[in-house]
């Protein structure tokens, strides 16, 4: 009776043993397709199928790691995206997005708008819009610094790095996106 017990429970734990790696090796659905979002533009329409997800984004180059880091603090944004019904399904306020920008990586080469060996750095910001019902929505962007920066970049050839001042960066935008 005890041979029979155990046979019995060895059988139960080959079959669950079976079946826990017949669920660990069930193929895992593909990454979703990532579609960039680019809130600076204005009156894009982005299309969003099944298979994708969209995803806002943004980022700021410049010169050297200082100067990015210089913009992430002056820098703030705002983002909504309403769906047609004027349903909200995202606000942003520019304290969210201090906690979105990734680390400053530098890009490891120099460009020709940057004065000597300075190696151009990079910092950006992604929001996925996961799960998102089909639809169409609007998305309403506002961007604007505190106070002027410079990238370190010499666009006009004087010799001297371009200003940016908050007169001159930002503004709003609104885009369409199209989720079937």
């Amino acid at each position: 009776m005890i041979k029979r017990i155990v046979q019995l429970g060895l059988i139960i734990v080959l079959l669950a043993a079976g079946t826990l790696s017949t669920v660990a090796a069930k193929p895992q659905p593909p990454p979703l397709e990532e579609i960039p979002i680019f809130p600076t533009r204005m009156n894009v329409v982005y299309k969003i199928r099944h298979n994708q997800v969209g995803v806002v984004q943004s980022g700021w180059g410049a010169c050297t790691e200082g100067l990015v880091n210089e913009f992430i603090k002056a820098s703030n944004f705002e983002l909504e995206l309403l769906a047609e019904d004027g349903s909200l399904y995202l606000v942003l306020t520019p304290d969210d997005f201090d906690e979105l920008w990734s680390p400053i990586q530098s890009l490891g080469y120099t460009t020709e708008w940057c004065r000597g060996e300075q190696k151009t750095s990079f910092a950006s910001w992604r929001v996925p819009l996961n799960d998102l019902p089909a639809g169409v929505y609007k998305l309403h962007f506002a961007g604007w610094i505190d106070h002027p920066l410079q990238d370190g970049g010499d666009y006009d050839g004087d010799g001297t790095p371009d200003v940016v001042r908050p007169e001159d960066y930002g503004g709003e935008t609104v885009n369409t996106i199209i989720v079937k």
